[in-house]
């Protein structure tokens, strides 16, 4: 006699379906309120860091959130992506209140009635060389 499935299989197999759909809308739902609780946290932080442009905020929420793409257990994932951006955030404040501000990128100006150094530069080069001749220039 063949085993034929009997309906205790059949049970089994209705329930394996239920339950594999169940964890599913369970992972979606962690999925959303972990969403939301990123969402959150970016607020936050933008209300905590005020100097800090809202986008570059947005960014570090981000980027700390995808540092923890591959984590099996997410149950502590939102306060591991808060001490992260937080920490993220301290340091480019720390970065700002230290590095001098950048003046903006123009050629300097000679004061009237100074000669410019790189007129000077190049007289000093020219004046190297066979007195009163310039160098590959025969008379």
């Amino acid at each position: 006699m063949a085993d034929a499935p009997g309906p205790s299989s059949a049970r089994d197999a209705s329930a394996d379906s239920r339950s594999a759909a169940g964890h599913e809308a369970g992972r979606a739902d962690r999925s959303h309120d972990e969403m939301a609780a990123v969402v959150h946290l970016a607020t936050r932080l933008k209300a905590a860091h005020p100097t800090i442009e809202a986008s570059v905020v947005d960014a570090t929420v981000t980027a700390a959130h995808d540092a923890f793409r591959q984590a099996k257990i997410r149950a502590y994932l939102p306060i591991l992506v808060e001490r992260r951006a937080r920490n993220l955030l301290v340091a480019i404040e720390r970065d700002d209140a230290t590095s001098p501000k950048s003046a903006p990128l123009s050629a300097p100006v000679a004061p009237p009635g100074t000669v410019p150094v790189t007129a000077t530069a190049f007289r000093v080069v020219s004046d190297q060389g066979p007195a009163g001749r310039a160098p590959g220039v025969e008379r």
